[in-house]
């Protein structure tokens, strides 16, 4: 596979960044989004404009079918997933399974 060219790298950003976010990234010449596949496939994205170019940075999110017991996530956590109210943190540097965690959620 060869290089990608400004146009392509920017017709992928055209196609993936959420409507909303459009005006951010004109305006601070970058932005954080996620897109998921048609086939499934989740991608964390960030887009850029670098020296008038358009670059990306993406990774794959763990796809696998994932929850809070396969995790090894401690129990209590189910108890938060149920809360309707307050506020719940997720922090950690990259790689560290904040997204991963998140999904498990959805799958409980």
């Amino acid at each position: 596979m060869g290089n990608l060219s400004d146009a392509d790298v920017s017709e992928f950003i055209k196609i993936t960044v959420p409507e909303d976010k459009k005006n951010e990234l004109a305006t601070h010449k970058q932005v954080d989004y996620a897109y998921q596949t048609e086939d499934g496939l989740r991608l964390r994205c960030n887009a850029f404009i670098q020296q008038e170019s358009h670059a990306m940075a993406v990774r794959i999110l763990n796809n696998s079918d994932c929850t809070i017991e396969s995790l090894g996530l401690p129990e209590v956590l189910y108890e938060i997933c149920k809360l309707n109210s307050g506020l719940v943190l997720v922090t950690g540097p990259t790689g560290s399974g904040k997204s991963t965690t998140l999904a498990s959620h959805t799958n409980n």
